[in-house]
């Protein structure tokens, strides 16, 4: 059985592949006369492509780029699924952008640009196989080919395959635990996953990568001390030396007469003061205490599609209002509102009286989910609705509840509960808040506008903070405004 969200199928991610170029609708006939866009794409260079009907998505790599007879610049380009080649122009790349439906791919500069093993150069291909028969047997001695075996068993593990084949410098424990988490993550195509990528530049190490391992544990061993310094860092750098696992290093760094003499201490006090101040509070204090110095902000969910992350939050309204058949004077409202991160609308809300509750957030959440009935609007279209995947809630007691958590596993909704004292984790909704208070409450009949100052400049005259509106025609108000 296959588990998926409510609105996967929206998402681009989970649009079926297509392996050839003709079934992506490629434009083929150029206008006579019409200026073409020249695009400037280098090898390597990643895209992809939707259908005219969005029901399918291909994957692309620039090979080349060569002139056709006259006929203008054109790229080969390589369906990365199924390694089929296929010829796009600068037109009709253009037109393709224009349709929405070129999708240029981020750069993330991680100097890899093969996607399939046969392409790895015979180097790439050499390192990569020393990489996965350490990691095969690593994972042999640890039992489980899909949990990162203990530090203590890798090292191990290496030393023994290292001795089984003859190779007297072994990879470095932090190499193996990255090709050792490759490995796991890319079951497809392990060889490529852990074989090495093209260098973006001349970069030679002075040390190699299991003393700068020592390096880098000296330091954060002498910034975990209440108050270390660089020549700590020296000290613990010199003890670990003797450790039986690293004597074979003990070579590279002393003399003739077996004294220490690398690195020199200059080098120590630079890897010491390196460490930026985040990290350095971390160690000598808490991560607690780091965040709340550096003021660490948690980055906001990032939808792709309406209705994949939706926020809601309380607030009391500025304004006085009273029953609409028995003139009781209720006082100030409260409301619950329902915004959609991608399209920043507001789905759903309910004004109620009294604290805010679950009750009151049901109430706000059925509007927000099932279609609005907009007969009382002429002219007026409210067509937002649907259940979300992501509910993003905040510190509230009751929206942070078991019944809370309870009511979304039920439904399939995600709760992500935010950090308190963080409000920027859903700012967007925040000044949504803020304007429906500017731009519509300050302005109606019997508004306490936001503070008792405010209130005071604006005269005697205009009544403020008298009741002077029902319930209903607030209701009403909100309404339109969204």
């Amino acid at each position: 059985m296959s588990l998926v969200r409510h609105n996967d199928f929206l998402k681009r991610d989970n649009l079926p592949v297509a392996l050839d170029i003709r079934q992506l609708d490629i434009p083929t006939n150029p206008r006579e006369g019409e200026k073409v866009q020249v695009y400037s794409f280098p090898k390597g260079y990643r895209f992809s492509i939707i259908n005219v009907e969005r029901s399918k998505i291909g994957h692309f790599i620039v090979v080349s780029y060569a002139e056709w007879n006259g006929l203008g610049g054109k790229f080969h380009v390589q369906n990365v699924a199924s390694d089929q080649p296929g010829h796009l122009s600068n037109w009709q790349i253009s037109q393709l952008e224009r349709q929405g439906r070129f999708i240029p791919h981020e750069s993330k500069q991680t100097g890899r640009n093969i996607e399939t093993s046969i392409a790895l150069d015979p180097e790439q291909r050499k390192a990569g196989e020393r990489k996965l028969d350490y990691v095969v047997a690593i994972l042999r001695e640890g039992g489980k080919g899909t949990v990162m075996p203990k530090r203590k068993l890798i090292l191990s593990a290496a030393l023994k395959h290292a001795a089984k084949i003859g190779d007297e410098t072994p990879p470095c424990y932090n190499t193996l635990k990255n090709a050792i988490r490759a490995y796991i993550d890319n079951p497809f195509n392990r060889l490529l996953a852990v074989a090495p990528g093209k260098s973006r530049g001349n970069r030679e190490h002075a040390y190699c990568d299991r003393l700068e391992d020592l390096f880098r544990e000296a330091v954060e061993e002498a910034w975990s001390l209440p108050k270390g310094t660089a020549l700590d860092a020296r000290e613990a750098y010199e003890k670990l030396l003797l450790k039986q696992e690293n004597k074979d290093l003990i070579p590279l760094v002393t003399d003739d007469e077996g004294n220490i003499v690398k690195p020199h201490q200059s080098t120590i006090e630079r890897r010491f003061y390196g460490v930026d101040h985040f990290t350095r509070d971390v160690l000598r204090k808490d991560l607690e205490t780091a965040m709340r110095i550096h003021d660490l902000r948690i980055p906001q969910l990032l939808p792709t599609v309406p209705l994949e992350v939706v926020e809601v939050d309380y607030t009391e309204l500025d304004v006085t209002v009273f029953d609409d058949f028995y003139s009781y004077i209720w006082g100030r409202p409260n409301i619950i509102l329902f915004r959609d991160r991608m399209s920043a609308g507001v789905i759903g809300f309910t004004v109620f009286f009294g604290k805010p509750s679950f009750e009151a957030f049901l109430h706000g959440f059925k509007q927000a989910v099932y279609p609005k009935d907009m007969s009382e609007y002429p002219g007026l279209d409210w067509t937002m609705h649907g259940l979300m995947s992501v509910l993003v809630v905040d510190a509230d007691t009751h929206l942070q509840s078991d019944n809370m958590r309870a009511f979304c596993d039920e439904i399939g909704v995600t709760l992500h509960e935010v950090r308190p004292g963080e409000p920027n984790s859903k700012g967007g909704l925040e000044r949504t808040i803020r304007t429906l208070n500017d731009s519509l409450i300050h302005n109606l009949p019997g508004t306490t506008l936001s503070n008792v100052v405010r209130r005071k400049e604006g005269g005697k005259e205009k009544e403020l903070g008298q009741p002077k509106i029902t319930f209903s025609e607030l209701v009403k108000h909100i309404t339109a405004w969204v």
